[in-house]
């Protein structure tokens, strides 16, 4: 392709950051993309604070513990868990642990310190490794431009998420297996990169699957080194001598050379790897056992507790169906790099760097392994969460179908791939860039603020909640209000005689679009309760409605005895 005589790749890195400070800028208060970040800032904040613990401890009076310990607690499972009696959010307490500095040190606007640096270093990752195999510029600068602007990986980077950052660190290991593994793979080389790959599963546990990946890659290709010094693989001498024509030698060493380019990642300090990886993966399990008294932590209460393998297999399958799914359907760009590599199984003058081998090998067991790990399909989000390491490993392959293609001059290969190319990443940009800022950034923005001006000033301190995610997405005012989980008539009438013991005389209701609440109200207007030979009612009366939350305020009311 053509030279650029500016440095494209890194201009559009830096329209990149400018563009992700803009998706930055559109979150105007305390309000989260997904509710786990509610609860994830509930613990950051604990922790900035200089609690130094990791259960949920939420201040309140004792009469509010008593009621959250009979089933009013504002969090369930499978976002929230009471082990040994303390209350433990059910994400991995490190991702709180290091935003909590930054929450001191900047409000909450630190929060998003991490997700945007993390997303920046990936691209600058990618940028090396499309350097390091020699991609000139324009290649370069196309595949930046999809990985930031036509896929879903940018949309996660002002999310107070820990995807990123998990990503960032997997990512960057995997850069440095694939540029130095080869050679001059050094034992500093050998460390870090183990210990990056560990590191991602301190955050995200669908990084077990690279970690069992990348363990089995380099044990094989281990043994494949240590079978080839000794011999084993190759054919013996006797062998090539009675095979005159050197078909039998040449057949088998070409089989060889094909197995070991496609697994050995690294040809050196595999031990030292191993090591290091391994041992910064049971640090991990070692914190959790300590403080969650699990080896995998709170996530283990998600797939691990009431076990069943064949409700675990069915569950896979259905994940996996929708994983694949979802992969190309925001990153569409993949469409092109799937034909073009079962072309190049036929034809010898398109041909791929071991590299994309081992990479399309990486991702593809990823994607067969991953959903035996996770607990759902990933709920609210903008394309698979879980797969965002794919993004820029496929995003690799993509660039290189690209530049193999452009190399045809035959029957206007080269203008026809482009012409597909081309088409794809516009559908990608149109998804990501446009629509995905719309609907991550932008749709319910002004009604979720509303609630939350509301919640704010007034003067109600008892709020009761009709959905869990109503308190992960208010967190903000758990300084302010104290908040209760009413999902049904009974829990609101245990919560107003409780209320009425503590001289309360109102409190709030509220019920979001997403619960079935909204549509069919479950809770009456008046409930007649009965305590102490006094008789209350509950009157409910709607106040604010808009197109996400209904909220009520309800009034306990003390009748007259009839005579």
């Amino acid at each position: 392709m053509y030279k650029l005589k500016v440095n494209a790749p890194l201009l559009i890195i830096l329209s990149g950051v400018i563009f992700s400070l803009y998706l930055l800028s559109q979150i105007p208060d305390e309000i989260y993309y997904s509710g786990d970040g509610g609860l994830k800032a509930l613990l950051a904040k604990q922790i900035s604070s200089g609690k130094l613990q990791f259960n949920l401890d939420l201040p309140a009076p004792q009469w509010v513990h008593d009621l959250w310990n009979h089933g009013l607690y504002p969090f369930e499972a499978p976002f929230s868990y009471k082990i040994s009696n303390l209350y433990y959010i059910t994400f991995p307490f490190t991702f709180p642990l290091v935003t909590a500095p930054f929450y001191a040190l900047f409000g909450f606007r630190g929060f998003y310190i991490i997700p945007l640096i993390s997303t920046w270093f990936i691209w600058l990752s990618f940028y090396r490794l499309c350097q390091f195999y020699k991609l000139d510029q324009l290649i370069t600068a196309i595949g930046l431009l999809t990985l930031i602007f036509a896929s879903p990986l940018t949309m996660y980077s002002a999310m107070y998420w820990e995807h990123t950052l998990a990503v960032c660190l997997a990512f960057n290991g995997l850069q440095i297996m694939l540029t130095k593994g080869a050679k001059d793979f050094s034992t500093k080389n050998s460390v870090f990169s183990g210990i990056l790959i560990g590191l991602s599963v301190w955050f995200r546990p669908e990084f077990l699957a690279l970690v069992a990946i990348v363990i089995m890659l380099v044990i094989t290709s281990y043994g494949n080194s240590i079978g080839l010094m000794n011999g084993i693989l190759k054919p013996n001498r006797r062998d090539a001598e009675e095979d005159k024509k050197g078909v039998f030698t040449s057949y088998l060493g070409s089989l060889y050379i094909i197995q070991l380019d496609l697994i050995t990642i690294i040809k050196s300090k595999q031990i030292i790897f191993l090591t290091s990886l391994i041992l910064t993966v049971l640090c991990f399990f070692a914190l959790n056992k300590l403080i969650y008294n699990h080896p995998l932590g709170a996530h283990a209460f998600q797939v691990v507790e009431n076990f069943s393998l064949q409700a675990r297999l069915l569950k896979s399958v259905k994940f996996f169906n929708e994983l694949k799914n979802d992969l190309p359907a925001y990153f569409p760009i993949i469409y092109f790099a799937i034909p073009v590599l079962v072309i190049s199984l036929f034809r010898k003058n398109i041909n791929f760097t071991p590299a994309i081998k081992q990479i399309l090998l990486i991702s593809i067991l990823f994607l067969c392994l991953v959903p035996v790990l996770i607990p759902s399909d990933g709920g609210k989000q903008w394309g698979s969460r879980f797969l965002l390491i794919l993004i820029p490993l496929l995003n690799f392959i993509a660039i290189s179908c690209l530049d193999r293609t452009w190399k045809i001059k035959k029957f206007g290969i080269r203008y026809i791939s482009s012409g597909i190319f081309v088409t794809l990443f516009i559908l990608g940009f149109h998804l990501n860039t446009i629509q995905g800022t719309i609907n991550c950034y932008q749709k319910g923005k002004m009604e979720n603020l509303a609630v939350l001006n509301f919640l704010r000033k007034d003067s109600n301190k008892i709020v009761a909640v009709a959905n869990q995610y109503v308190g992960q997405s208010f967190e903000t005012t758990f300084k302010q209000k104290t908040f209760f989980l009413t999902k049904q008539p009974d829990d609101v009438s245990k919560l107003g005689l409780a209320l009425h013991e503590q001289s309360y005389e109102k409190f709030i209701y509220i019920c979001p679009v997403y619960d079935k609440c909204f549509s069919s109200p479950q809770i009456p207007d008046k409930l007649e309760l009965s305590a102490n030979n006094k008789n209350l009612t509950i009157q409910l009366k709607k106040i604010i409605q808009n197109n996400r939350y209904r909220i009520e305020e309800a009034a306990i009311i003390e009748n007259q005895q009839k005579a």
